[in-house]
């Protein structure tokens, strides 16, 4: 287990805990959580403004925003666990969170928090709930060809081993594979996988020239295709609880919540979705009093999609398969599925893979994780009108309500998956001027879009330095050096 301070994020040096069982880390982590959140003075949810991430791990984590979170070191955030497990996480000023797990499966925040490792006085004692979730294990079988026998498992030494993790780097057979921990549990044998990208022949085996490109695997054996391999996979699961609901009957891989909203706001709220399948869909009834809305409705289109968000005034933006990215016009409150697509062109570089829309802005991300952002947006021409490169090895973006950028930096200082904030951005200056690096690494997935300022809140100026220090202030009246972690335009490494 490793213990960040706010120095230790900007060293990437976490002090670290060593434990003999499972029991004992969820321990150590429940009690250090309540010890900072007194610290802190937090206790209970979080508050409908809170900033959302999710690890690689599936835990879930969030920040409750304060007055000066756009100006404060983004090292100094401090991020509380509240139970459940996801990959995926959805939220909007109302105060409305959903969920996805690893398998697809859709959840509703309740209101509470804990369950899980968080029990007794760590947990709420109402709003939780049950929930299950499952992944898949994946190992590669690598063979050579050889003129005597013909495939085999006899190798070069330069080849790949028999058995190999997803990266082909690591030796892994079936035997040495376990759970990700032993809270997950073995639901499956091992079986041959045949969904892979590309497709297999009947025994699914697939074939190239070498090991040295994992893209050039191909269905049928060519005359000189000389190893070839095959994928297994093992599912497992996840038996837990948290303050979670299940949403029913429709696995999804994306979803958004309508970002332009406040907390007063008692009407509908649009929430989109892309399903397994590649269809998108739109969730009717979803209220402040009834956050899991009621029923899905389809809406058409031409090719699966897998990425979509939804932007100020009902502008809905989506990636598709082939990625480009769509425009939904004619959507709002009283036609909520709207009436065309337009389709707009990806910047010339790579295919677009995610995308997050803000009230007035719109950021994507391509597959050689380039970040983008659509110039010239305004109400008359909402789809604008071109794509400016603003920063590469970027893995994820998340825009809020007032236009603020986060990202998931791809690699940082030694980390990956480190969450950053966009300085400097303005009306003349959409695009910003800096990155402030803060914390990670290993997030998979963060959410800023319920991150409204709450106008009446006053920023404190204190004399004590580790107080300012708990409290993520940019304003100790006594500080003599610069504890900020700006960078210079936008290098993230």
């Amino acid at each position: 287990m490793g213990i960040y301070t706010a120095k230790r994020v900007l060293e990437r040096k976490p002090i670290k805990l060593r434990y003999k069982q499972d029991n004992e880390l969820c321990d150590w982590i429940a009690a250090l959580s309540l010890a900072c959140c007194e610290v802190r003075g937090i206790w209970g949810g979080p508050s409908p403004r809170a900033a959302w991430c999710v690890t690689s791990q599936g835990d879930v984590f969030v920040h409750d925003a304060s007055a000066h979170m756009e100006t404060s070191p983004s090292s100094q955030m401090y991020w509380r666990q509240i139970g459940g497990h996801m990959a995926v996480v959805a939220t909007c000023p109302g105060g409305i969170v959903w969920g996805l797990g690893m398998d697809h499966t859709p959840w509703v925040y309740t209101g509470g928090y804990g369950g899980g490792l968080f029990k007794g006085i760590y947990s709420s004692t109402t709003g939780i709930y049950p929930q299950t979730d499952s992944r898949n294990i994946y190992i590669y079988e690598n063979q050579r060809w050889n003129p005597i026998g013909g495939f085999s498992d006899r190798r070069f030494p330069i080849d790949h081993y028999t058995w190999t993790d997803e990266n082909g780097k690591q030796e892994q057979g079936k035997e040495s594979v376990n759970p990700p921990s032993t809270h997950w549990q073995w639901v499956t044998d091992w079986r041959i996988d045949f969904t892979v990208h590309g497709s297999t022949d009947k025994d699914g085996w697939q074939y190239a020239k070498d090991h040295k490109n994992n893209q050039a695997f191909h269905k049928d054996k060519r005359w000189n295709d000389y190893v070839r391999r095959r994928r297994w996979v093992r599912k497992c699961q996840l038996l837990t609880t948290g303050p979670w609901r299940e949403v029913p009957n429709l696995p999804l891989i994306d979803l958004s919540l309508q970002v332009d909203i406040d907390q007063k706001w008692d009407g509908p709220i649009a929430l989109w979705a892309v399903g397994a399948n590649g269809d998108v869909v739109t969730r009717m009834g979803v209220t402040r009093d009834s956050p899991q809305g009621t029923s899905w409705i389809h809406v058409p289109t031409d090719q699966p999609f897998i990425s979509l968000s939804v932007g100020g005034n009902y502008r809905v933006w989506a990636i598709a398969k082939d990625g480009s990215a769509f425009y939904r016009n004619g959507v709002s409150s009283c036609n909520p599925t709207g009436d065309t697509w337009f389709h707009i062109a990806p910047p010339p570089i790579a295919p677009l893979k995610q995308i997050s829309a803000g009230k007035n802005s719109v950021w994507v991300i391509d597959a050689l994780l380039n970040l983008w952002m659509r110039e010239n947006i305004t109400s008359t021409f909402p789809e604008g009108t071109k794509w400016i490169h603003v920063s590469p090895k970027v893995r994820r973006v998340s825009v809020g309500p007032q236009s603020q950028v986060w990202i998931l930096a791809e690699h940082v200082d030694g980390a990956k998956g480190v969450i950053c904030r966009r300085e400097g951005i303005t009306s003349k200056n959409p695009s910003g001027t800096a990155w402030d690096k803060g914390a990670g690494g290993g997030i998979i997935h963060l959410s800023v879009r319920s991150c409204t300022k709450d106008e009446n809140a006053q920023i404190p100026k204190m004399e004590d330095g580790a107080m300012a220090t708990i409290q993520g202030s940019t304003f100790y009246v006594n500080r003599h050096e610069d504890n900020t972690t700006n960078s210079q335009g936008n290098a993230l490494c």
